[in-house]
């Protein structure tokens, strides 16, 4: 059976404390996590004692043996804004990247990293939104960035994958592949009106949360315009971000995602889930822990188990 990677992500940097919590998590689950998610870049605020500038925690969270990588957002500084971006800011930062990364020797060809521009376009509070430009000024510095990373790309012999990662509600309130009725605030940003087009990228994603308030969304409400996205553009899929805040029942919300994605298939082909980067953590949405209570635990710990999440990296 064909199988997911099933990985941890983190949104602050990775330094001793997280680690530990991760060791200490996947004792828990019984098992260790086939990766991570990096958030973010080499902003001045990225913990040195790991090494320089990128080789700090990427390359850390390697040799701590999580050796599937997704990385989001701009390595370097990064521009404030997409026309910027389009116009060569940041062309610097992620050349040093590439380079560093393809130097360390530790992805290879067969084991890229998936590296992403800007996620969860349309949020203002992730740097997004009108502050950031218009849909088509993201679609020119997307397409832009894939231009420059094209020397140390998969398909030239490199190490790197390119994502295009949005808010599951730019899907959602999608009318192609959603339900429609965007707020004010998404509708200039749906994912019909962004998308660069299925040749500037190789994997598609979304950053899928169910917050303690705000709605009861299903699995299905959630995850099947992703998957619909997703096969539609012939693409395999991963979550940058997902987590279930404790007090929505993860047990049962958990088993019904199991079912969808076992009904999609695992793998690198289209509509088919390839990774999922679970958020441990305490946030504004409520408590994101896989460990925040018994119940939430034995649910992850059951879901972490079976066969179908247990890809791995030799």
């Amino acid at each position: 059976m064909t199988s997911c990677f099933f990985n941890v992500s983190s949104t602050a940097n990775l330094d001793a404390d997280y680690y530990a919590y991760v060791a200490a998590l996947e004792k828990k689950l019984g098992r260790t996590f086939a990766g991570i998610r990096k958030n973010g870049g080499n902003d001045g605020s990225e913990p040195t004692k790991y090494g320089p500038y990128v080789g700090g925690e990427v390359v850390n969270a390697f040799t701590f043996g999580r050796k599937w990588l997704y990385q989001n957002g701009q390595p370097g500084k990064g521009a404030s804004t997409w026309s910027a971006i389009a116009a060569g800011a940041d062309d610097t930062a992620y050349e040093q990247y590439c380079t560093e990364i393809t130097n360390a020797g530790l992805w290879t060809n067969q084991n890229p990293v998936h590296l992403s521009m800007w996620h969860e376009q349309y949020v203002t509070s992730e740097g997004g939104g009108p502050p950031a430009g218009t849909a088509a000024d993201y679609i020119a510095a997307h397409r832009h960035v894939w231009n420059v990373i094209q020397p140390w790309h998969v398909r030239n012999g490199g190490c790197f994958l390119f994502a295009f990662v949005p808010h599951w509600l730019q899907l959602y309130h999608d009318s192609t592949y959603g339900i429609g009725k965007p707020s004010k605030a998404v509708a200039p940003y749906v994912v019909s009106k962004l998308d660069p087009g299925p040749a500037y990228y190789d994997v598609v994603g979304a950053d899928i949360y169910l917050p303690a308030s705000g709605g009861s969304f299903s699995a299905a409400e959630q995850w099947t315009p992703l998957h619909r996205w997703a096969t539609v553009v012939g693409k395999p899929f991963i979550t940058g971000e997902t987590g279930i805040a404790s007090s929505k029942n993860p047990a049962a919300y958990l088993a019904a995602l199991d079912s969808l994605l076992k009904g999609w298939g695992a793998g690198s082909g289209a509509g088919q889930v390839l990774a999922l980067c679970w958020t441990s953590r305490v946030a504004s949405g409520g408590d994101y822990r896989m460990d925040s209570d018994a119940a939430t635990l034995a649910a992850f710990t059951k879901l972490a188990n079976d066969p179908f999440y247990g890809a791995v990296i030799a």
